[in-house]
């Protein structure tokens, strides 16, 4: 074999491997970037009552701040309580509002809380972070006075 046609070997050799190797980082790229690969990315948020309320709108702080929108579906009235949000969901550190809230019958409503960690502690978690809990409303119905309770599952993404 002549010198030239080694040559021509080895720049074909590279030429094809260098192709080959172009592609699997154009590809390895698009994954990285589409978030395929993230197992984050993937996760749905939720936020699920019984059939009394139904969450519309939430989003958690990194500063523990829940801000939620919640519509009530009873056939009367009611009267917010208080509100808890927490990780641990044997004891909730319940909050009340500062005026109260009525929430007349298919209407929604708009407040915020804090949520603590499982330590007790407000949940500080880091923006794209992941906070898993509860969250309970207390409420009474404006009309009877009978006081119900409903926990809700909560799934949710840290956001700033």
């Amino acid at each position: 074999m002549s010198k030239t046609s080694k040559l021509q070997s080895a720049t074909e050799y590279l030429v094809t491997y260098s192709w080959a190797f172009a592609i699997i980082m154009i590809v390895l790229v698009s994954i990285y970037y589409l978030g395929i690969l993230n197992p984050g990315s993937s996760l749905s948020q939720e936020c699920v009552f019984s059939s009394t309320l139904n969450c519309l709108k939430y989003q958690l702080y990194s500063n523990g701040t829940l801000t939620f929108n919640i519509q009530q579906n009873s056939l009367d009235t009611i009267s917010i309580s208080s509100v808890g949000c927490s990780a641990n969901t044997t004891s909730l550190i319940m909050t009340s509002p500062a005026n109260a809230i009525l929430v007349q019958a298919d209407k929604n409503f708009t407040d915020s809380v804090t949520c603590y960690s499982s330590n007790g502690q407000p949940y500080l978690g880091s923006v794209g972070s992941v906070f898993s809990g509860t969250l309970e409303i207390n409420y009474s119905d404006a009309q009877t006075g009978l006081q119900s309770s409903n926990i809700g599952k909560l799934v949710v993404k840290v956001s700033d």
